[in-house]
Order: structure tokens, then sequence, then C-alpha cells
């Protein structure tokens, strides 16, 4: 279990809250891949806690590979343990309320070609969202909601690591990788995966 001391005291979110009345993160170490943890009020007085994490960053130092089924629901119980040791409550991983689902898939595709790709599908027309690029890294399709809650993006998995100061063998292995997620947020997932034909046999989340 994580060492209190390292992890700190609960700190006021001043900035914009979405509606909440207040709302608390717990402080980390500096580029830690623990769990981020959040208390928030709502305007009907209730506590809402909020734990997310990269269960493969978690597990490894970096999301360079993608998290498999057993890893998943090993991972859940190792969120459970963290957080129940973080607040001195009950918490259940495996049956809290879902608010956030990051669908993720590489393709090896070739330094010389990432460049292209990701140009091209900036090109894509896509009806109800805002495009962003960064030209040679990343392009990122938004939805223009309200909400903004759903998110396609494509970028240069070497690159990310590289900026993100992952270990050097994970660098490494991501030589030539596009990765592609569809990130999104509300509690209504299973309705998601179901209106993209996404995979629930062996879902590969991160």
């Amino acid at each position: 279990m994580p060492d209190e001391r390292v992890f700190g005291e609960w700190l006021e979110d001043h900035r914009c809250r979405s509606g909440k009345l207040v709302v608390y993160k717990l402080s980390s170490p500096k580029d830690s891949k623990a769990p981020r943890l959040t208390l928030s009020q709502t305007p009907d007085y209730m506590w809402h806690l909020t734990a997310e994490v990269s269960l493969a960053a978690w597990a490894r130092g970096s999301n360079a590979s993608l998290s498999n089924t057993e890893e998943i629901h090993h991972g859940f119980g190792k969120l459970t343990d963290f957080t129940q040791s973080m607040i001195d409550l009950p918490f259940d991983a495996a049956n809290s309320r879902v608010s956030r689902v990051d669908f993720a898939e590489d393709r090896i595709i070739g330094v010389e070609n990432i460049r292209r790709i990701i140009r091209n599908l900036s090109d894509v027309e896509a009806t109800g969202f805002n495009t962003k690029l960064i030209p040679g890294e990343s392009v990122y399709l938004e939805n223009r909601g309200r909400s903004k809650s759903f998110l396609i993006k494509a970028y240069d998995k070497q690159r990310q690591l590289k900026a993100v100061g992952a270990p050097k063998e994970h660098i490494d292995a991501c030589h030539g990788i596009l990765r592609f997620e569809v990130v999104h947020r509300s509690n209504r997932i299973d309705t998601v995966v179901r209106q993209l034909s996404l995979p629930t046999d062996r879902p590969r989340y991160f």
C-alpha cells in the first residue's frame, strides 16, 4: 500500500468545476502513475469520489502496451485496495459507476507513414466534430456538444512517450506505431460500445 506521507493532503481545486460546489484532489508525487483521486460536492450536497488511472501505465510505468482482460481485472483489485487505503472507506472499483473509458488500438505503419496518415485523417469531414491537427504528431476530433464527451484521436505513440519521459525500452518498442483512441466520458459506456460496434470479448482499455 502507498505511503500516505508521499501522497500528502487533499487540496482544494479552485479551477472551473462544471457546477460542483467544491472539489478536492489528493496530491501525489510528480509524474506518478498512481490513481488520481478527486472528491467533489454536487449542488444536492452529495459527495462523490472519482478514481482515474491508466492501468497499463500504473503496472508498467507507461502505457506503451495495452492491457489485456486479465490485467484489467487484476487492476480493478489493485485500484480497490489503493483507494480504500487512501480514504479509509469501502470502495469497489469493479462495481463502481464508470464515467470514462478509453478504447485503443495500435497499428504498426512505419515512421515514414505517420505524418502522411495523420495529415490525411485531419482532412476527413466528420459532421458534428471539430478537428485539431498537430502536424506530424496527432489529430483530434472532438464532438461539438456542450459536454464535449466524445473524442477520437490518432497519434504517433513513440513521440508521445518521449514527451512524457517514458522508459527508453518502452519508447523503442513503439517505433512506427500509430495509436487510435476513442474516448468517451459518460456513465452510459455500454450504449457507446454497442453503437460503435466496439469489441467486448477482449477490450483493450488503458
